[in-house]
């Protein structure tokens, strides 16, 4: 959340030339895990009631902020969104954005998911090997400002080269 925060806060001082949306979503591990209509609840009530609004891509920022924070491309983005994955990645490339890895990685039912079904690129950045996921120990001391910094800037270079 810290780096959607941030970008928020970045955007209303320098509103990029596209219009963005940042939206928080609930009931995403609600239900038995990787069953879509069981799991990511609120993404997908969203993604399936757009009632003529249709952004014209989705990112999704999960997991991220990790000291050591490897992130490759997600599967489903993978091969739904391949030149959002390109262009997301061709930026963390030009940055040198240490946590971006233009490698395959796992494909993952998350909040990217519903938007994928529905026809709007979609990209799922996260680092899914994270040892403290849904334990105690989750704590803030575990976050690196590099990590966070990496994924921000991509992004908010992401909505510059937009239009």
């Amino acid at each position: 959340m810290a780096v959607l925060l941030e970008i928020a806060r970045v955007l209303g001082e320098h509103p990029p030339p596209i219009g963005v949306d940042i939206v928080f979503f609930d009931g995403e591990d609600y239900g038995e895990e990787g069953i879509p209509q069981d799991y990511i609840l609120g993404s997908t009530y969203f993604a399936n009631n757009l009632r003529g609004y249709r952004p014209s891509a989705v990112v999704i920022v999960d997991m991220i902020g990790e000291r050591n924070t490897e992130i490759p491309i997600e599967g489903y983005s993978r091969a739904a969104s391949p030149e959002l994955v390109d262009e997301i990645y061709s930026i963390a490339e030009k940055m040198d954005a240490g946590s971006f890895r233009r490698e395959d990685g796992p494909a993952i039912i998350d909040d990217h998911f519903p938007f994928i079904q529905v026809g709007i690129p979609a990209v799922d950045l996260i680092d899914f090997d994270y040892a403290y996921w849904h334990t105690l120990e989750d704590t803030p001391d575990k976050c690196s400002p590099g990590s966070l910094g990496d994924v921000g800037k991509v992004l908010l270079s992401l909505l510059w080269g937009r239009e």
